[in-house]
């Protein structure tokens, strides 16, 4: 197994530098808890794997937003009439929007969010590609309500702006082993390097005249002081909503 001291992530023009206390080995899997264990300490287990999982699919998401920046180009937002609240049926509500959006418009690229409002009702934040339509032919198309349309013209970290929007409750059950977040195939992913020489060569050439837009240092029981900073190559945008 891989010894990891350093990653670098590149995702678009935003570059993250972790630095870890203690090293880990790439892929290796944590053991699973006892079904013998204490049932208080199995809740908390259970409480801190749900953020934990809500956490990587932040990370997940933002990141590869920041590597389509250059192509998702429109935030729209999917709202339901009624107060839907089952989230099979509104999944498979919105996969039907997607058929036949593309079967209108051809191939599409999108990340979609799912967040619950307050009242518990279902709705979906989606990055997409495409172009020019009207808001009562989208509307129509989606047949289950209201939506909204904001052009994305240019947002500093734009993945970090659509990132807010996820579902910050982590005891809502309906979440609980379920996606967050849906995206088509073509998208292009975030690079990761973890190989020690690699990530400290990309440092020099990359990040030499750069100052960091966010740090952050954490204490982990398994990687001890974990050391964060983030960079982004392009200067600050703005959002512009039609």
């Amino acid at each position: 197994m891989q010894i990891v001291k350093k990653r670098i992530i590149i995702s678009g023009n935003i570059i993250e530098y972790v630095e870890y206390e203690k090293p880990y080995f790439k892929d290796y899997k944590r053991p699973e808890k006892t079904k013998n264990a204490d049932m208080t300490k199995e809740k908390n287990t259970m409480a801190d794997n749900r953020q934990i999982a809500l956490n990587r699919a932040k990370n997940e998401i933002r990141r590869l937003i920041n590597s389509n920046y250059d192509i998702l180009d429109k935030f729209i937002t999917l709202t339901f009439e009624k107060n839907e609240k089952d989230l099979d049926y509104c999944n498979y509500e919105f996969k039907k929007f997607m058929q036949r959006l593309k079967y209108q418009y051809g191939n599409i690229e999108y990340i979609v969010v799912v967040e619950f409002q307050k009242r518990g009702a279902v709705h979906y934040h989606m990055l997409c590609n495409l172009g020019y339509v009207r808001n009562s032919t989208l509307r129509e198309i989606w047949g289950n309500g209201f939506i909204k349309i904001n052009r994305i013209d240019k947002v500093d970290n734009l993945g970090a702006y659509v990132v807010k929007y996820m579902h910050k409750d982590i005891s809502d059950k309906r979440l609980n082993r379920r996606k967050s977040y849906f995206r088509s195939k073509g998208l292009k992913v975030p690079i990761e390097y973890t190989k020690e020489k690699e990530v400290i060569a990309l440092a020099d050439a990359l990040l030499q005249d750069l100052e960091p837009v966010y740090t952050n240092s954490y204490k982990s029981e398994y990687t001890g002081i974990t050391s964060y900073s983030q960079y982004n190559l392009i200067s600050k945008k703005v959002l512009v909503c039609t």
